[in-house]
């Protein structure tokens, strides 16, 4: 087989890459994903003392993100119904999922309708499992991108724990606490695991270990999320155009040539095209110190 990319015109490739595609079976997903219609999203989980607040502002900071906390969505749905404003009488006990479950899409809708586009990250959920959150918000959303999972050493959830309290030693009563916090944990991460098993190679585990500098940690995430850049030196004679355009539909690239954006510029007369006119230096031919090496003068 030969993998040899220049032997592909742009054209070729974008014709097998864009074609109109068969499905064994149907998936709605799949189909909402052709059309463009995917949201970007994740689920971060991890027990109590794990650092997920840490790992989640990291992440938002790094990818343009939005933390959804659907138990803070819960709660003021919740007051809602004790004091409705339509009702005569106020509706007593916990938010039905589907209201909380309006409010997050009436939130990510708001966003789209304002022209911005985020990576949502779903801070836990609210339904009674990790299947029912799952369907949810893959069929509203499309397939996730990954699961996030905070964590760190036993022993910096205990250092957490008495900084919190205020304790030099853990009780008795504390250290089940813990224990029965990291087995609510595995739990939850096993029934996401399982029900995210249908994205098989769309969605990916992120580990990230939050008992390490913050510094090592921004570093990690950033390596994970941000955008990886390949620089293309090249001789002037050379032409690369083709080669690295089709390496970058090849492989899912986005490739910027820095004649093309020069020029991009200085046609469209923006303050930075009009600085690369200026600083153009015309270069002077010299006909006097040409050689007629075949003698036709």
């Amino acid at each position: 087989m030969n993998n040899n990319i220049e032997m592909f015109s742009i054209d070729a490739l974008f014709q097998k890459q864009f074609r109109l595609k068969t499905m064994k079976t149907w998936d709605e997903t799949t189909f909402k994903e052709h059309l463009g219609q995917k949201t970007d999203w994740s689920i971060l989980c991890g027990r109590k003392y794990s650092g997920t607040d840490i790992v989640g502002g990291l992440v938002s900071k790094l990818t343009s993100g939005k933390m959804i906390s659907m138990e803070k969505i819960e709660e003021e749905v919740t007051k809602k119904r004790l004091s409705p404003e339509d009702a005569e009488e106020p509706m007593e006990g916990p938010a039905p999922a589907e209201e909380v479950e309006k409010d997050v899409l009436a939130l990510i809708a708001a966003d789209k309708a304002r022209g911005e586009t985020f990576n949502y990250l779903f801070d836990g959920y609210k339904h009674e499992n990790a299947a029912a959150f799952v369907a949810f918000a893959s069929s509203n959303l499309g397939a996730p991108n990954a699961i996030i999972v905070a964590n760190c050493d036993q022993k910096e959830i205990e250092a957490r724990w008495k900084k919190e309290n205020e304790v030099d030693e853990l009780d008795e009563a504390a250290t089940e606490t813990i224990k029965t916090q990291q087995e609510e944990f595995e739990s939850q991460k096993g029934q996401l695991t399982a029900a995210l098993e249908q994205f098989e190679g769309k969605c990916e585990t992120l580990n990230f270990q939050t008992d390490q500098s913050l510094e090592t940690l921004t570093a990690q995430v950033r390596a994970t999320f941000c955008a990886k850049v390949i620089l293309v030196n090249h001789e002037s004679r050379l032409a690369v155009d083709t080669a690295c355009a089709n390496l970058a539909i090849k492989y899912n690239m986005l490739y910027m040539s820095v004649y093309q954006l020069i020029k991009k510029e200085i046609e469209a007369n923006t303050a930075v095209g009009q600085a690369l006119a200026a600083s153009k230096k015309l270069k002077m031919v010299n006909l006097d110190a040409s050689k007629d090496e075949f003698q036709e003068a």
